[in-house]
């Protein structure tokens, strides 16, 4: 029986093997992730060469991180995290990301590589934010804050900022959040960076529809999608969509609402972005329960459901009680049909 070359790959061999082998995937990734800075159909590209290549590239960081006693497994350690960065916060499981940023983060601090421990302490954070863990992801997002301004590298304090902005919105703290958002918004345009500042105003547009002011909200919304769409940035334009779902919903406009939603939840299949169609799945299927589609509401969310038992989110349980409250009077209808 032939062996993989997976298999072959992971036996006992020499150490140059398996460098180039871990440097040949590492740069791989790197691809992946110049692909999606392109934007547009390259980001289609890059994705499907991160798909076919995942295994490989997973054995290769896995042996970087058995090798950081040595120079070269120590780089690779700390650089796989980073050189992939945009697919793996698309398709990689977030408790897996810490698996791999925990270590890096640890070399780059040995190495004193400050800008990519900089870089590594801010995607520990997202990381934790994914898993709903947000005060626990706002202690890297202010290690990663304090490092970028000891380097004055405003890119990384920008980053930082928004990120903070971010998780203090998630904890309903709306007024610090802005504050972190005006900062980044400054920094974005003072860097001319168009991609930073869209995803600004589209957090602003977030703190606007939280006040109630759900008109002023879609103007912050509709200037974040066309500045995405202009520079190619389809996770940028997915969340404006998604965002502009949310303030037509409030503003009981559901046709107009499902119609964002569509287009954000397209986008997210396309680009394989499984939060974002985690999201966009339960705020499609809670449109379509508004509007009395019990049975297309339960498909939508149960998918959100799904991927939240997956990465263990903390409102994977209460999802998953309101998906079991829909059947429940789903049946209830039928019985009653019946």
């Amino acid at each position: 029986m032939k062996s993989s070359y997976m298999n072959r790959l992971l036996t006992p061999n020499s150490h140059e093997v398996h460098l180039r082998h871990a440097n040949h995937y590492a740069a791989v990734l790197r691809q992946t992730n110049e692909l999606y800075l392109q934007g547009g159909a390259a980001i289609v590209n890059g994705l499907e060469l991160f798909e076919v290549e995942w295994l490989n590239i997973r054995a290769g960081q896995a042996w970087a991180v058995n090798h950081t006693d040595t120079e070269d497994g120590a780089l690779l350690c700390r650089d796989y995290p980073y050189v992939g960065a945009y697919y793996l916060n698309l398709r990689q499981h977030p408790r897996e990301s810490l698996s791999w940023l925990e270590p890096a983060v640890v070399v780059a601090h040995r190495l004193k590589d400050q800008r990519r421990e900089c870089d590594i302490l801010g995607n520990l954070g997202l990381a934790y934010a994914a898993i709903g863990d947000t005060r626990r992801a706002i202690e890297w997002f202010e290690q990663s804050l304090v490092l970028a301004r000891s380097i004055e590298d405003r890119y990384s304090e920008s980053y930082a900022l928004g990120n903070l902005g971010n998780a203090y919105y998630r904890l309903g703290d709306l007024h610090r959040a802005a504050v972190f958002y005006e900062q980044t918004l400054q920094i974005a345009r003072e860097r001319s960076d168009r991609i930073g500042e869209s995803a600004t105003l589209g957090n602003l547009g977030n703190i606007h529809f939280e006040m109630g002011e759900t008109n002023q909200a879609i103007e912050f919304y509709e200037q974040h999608v066309s500045i995405a769409r202009d520079t190619g940035d389809k996770v940028g334009a997915g969340n404006a969509l998604g965002n502009l779902g949310n303030a037509w919903t409030a503003l009981g406009d559901l046709s107009r609402a499902i119609s964002f939603y569509e287009q954000r939840l397209a986008i997210a299949r396309e680009i394989g972005d499984r939060q974002g169609e985690a999201t966009g799945s339960w705020n499609l299927g809670e449109a379509y329960e508004k509007q009395g589609n019990i049975v297309r509401a339960i498909e939508l969310m149960q998918i959100c459901v799904d991927f939240e038992n997956e990465i263990a989110h903390i409102d994977a349980e209460r999802d998953s009680a309101k998906v079991a409250e829909l059947r429940a009077q789903l049946s209830s209808q039928e019985d009653k049909r019946g």
